[in-house]
């Protein structure tokens, strides 16, 4: 089997975020599915070219669910893409696990269904094409997806008849508890090696802000400011990612920082080692310089 083989997907499930929040999550007013990777391209859209590129070896549309759950809120629906049939749903009950709440927005499903799993807050590097044909070739009822390191990297291929082992009404894992339970079970369970260089997670402001200056083309002085933010000319922005409609006044020091959509950095103020929100607009105080900005920006 080829890349170039039809491929039979039935639905894509991306997991956007629920019940324990991230260390970066943490820190957001909004979704990480919706912070810029690119200008005016967001986390969320790098998984959806991916998946545009799937759907071109399909003979139908692919629908794509982005599942949140509290207390992360909810992603933003992105713009249409050709092919994808893209909508978001907040968890339907809480507490059930990433397995559970997999059957709860894939119950739907003939047993024979092909289900493609992602993590939302991880940015994918190379194409998802081969994880899925290779899932096929080998008549697997579950294919993991793993990094070199062979760690999970965040992507699954499930048949709907593994899902027979959750329970409707409880909370099951999928790594730990379905997968092994799959196992046990002497169920067809394979390993894919995603292609180098693989996927990022992007759990930590860290792990964010190296992604953003990898997707800017890894120099060492970078900065990703969406064309519609206003940054004024006497301000410094460094290592940080500043997006639409923000507003950084005159004399302000923003480094290793992301800035939300439509947030504000007043005239002077330093913002250092963190994200800025709306929420957190009243509470930026003039100057927050630290030992921290000592550090060498590159």
């Amino acid at each position: 089997m080829s890349l170039n083989t039809r491929i039979n997907l039935a639905r894509c499930i991306i997991f956007g975020g629920g019940l324990k929040a991230s260390p970066l999550q943490e820190l957001c007013h909004t979704s990480v599915l919706n912070l810029n990777l690119r200008p005016g391209h967001t986390v969320l859209e790098e998984s959806l070219s991916h998946l545009a590129e799937i759907q071109t070896s399909m003979d139908n549309p692919l629908s794509v669910r982005v599942v949140y759950g509290k207390p992360v809120p909810a992603p933003d629906i992105p713009r249409p893409r050709d092919g994808l049939e893209v909508s978001v749903m907040q968890e339907p009950r809480s507490w059930r696990g990433p397995a559970g709440v997999l059957l709860d927005a894939c119950g739907d499903l003939p047993a024979d269904a092909n289900i493609l799993v992602l993590q939302g807050a991880a940015w994918f590097r190379r194409s998802l094409k081969g994880l899925v044909v290779d899932h096929s070739l080998r008549g697997a009822e579950v294919t993991v997806a793993e990094t070199h390191g062979h760690s999970p990297a965040g992507a699954y291929l499930i048949r709907r008849s593994a899902l027979e082992f959750v329970p409707a009404q409880g909370f099951l894992d999928l790594k730990e508890q379905l997968l092994g339970k799959l196992i046990r079970e002497k169920r067809r369970v394979h390993v894919h090696t995603l292609e180098l260089p693989g996927v990022r997670q992007l759990r930590t402001l860290e792990h964010f802000l190296t992604a953003a200056q990898i997707a800017s083309g890894g120099r060492a002085q970078w900065s990703i400011i969406d064309q519609t933010a206003d940054v004024d000319r006497g301000a410094l922005v460094v290592h940080s990612v500043v997006m639409k409609n923000a507003r950084i006044g005159p004399g302000a020091v923003v480094a290793r920082s992301i800035v939300l959509e439509g947030a504000h950095v007043p005239a002077g103020a330093e913002v250092i080692d963190t994200v800025i929100g709306h929420a957190a607009q009243r509470k930026i105080p003039g100057s927050i310089r630290s030992a921290r900005l000592s550090r060498t920006l590159t």
